[in-house]
């Protein structure tokens, strides 16, 4: 008999968005060790955009939004992004923007 071939593929993969200075040091050594392995730059580094978002000035108006892929316990990848208020509105840009030369995913 013909019919559908199922394959049981395990879903390992989640994707997260961080909105919390806490929630990113808790990920930063699963994201420093994906920056090491893809020979990720300076600006890529969890330690850059942690350093950012502690002195970042109008932090009021600023919120986190930093996307994570994860492979069951492994971090894939990371794309550092934030909010931003002007004039009532809300940008989504590359989080320390003002202060990278460089804003990209790292995977």
């Amino acid at each position: 008999m013909n019919g559908p071939v199922v394959l049981a593929i395990p879903r390992t993969h989640t994707f997260e968005v961080v909105t919390s200075a806490a929630r990113l040091a808790e990920i930063a050594p699963a994201w420093r060790a994906l920056w090491q392995w893809a020979g990720g730059l300076v600006f890529q580094h969890p330690d850059w955009i942690a350093a950012w978002w502690r002195t970042t000035p109008q932090q009021e108006r600023r919120a986190l939004r930093i996307g994570l892929a994860w492979n069951g316990d492994r971090l894939d990848g990371v794309i550092a992004l934030a909010t931003f208020r002007r004039s009532g509105i809300r940008i989504l840009e590359w989080a320390a923007k003002d202060h990278s030369d460089y804003g990209d995913a790292l995977v």
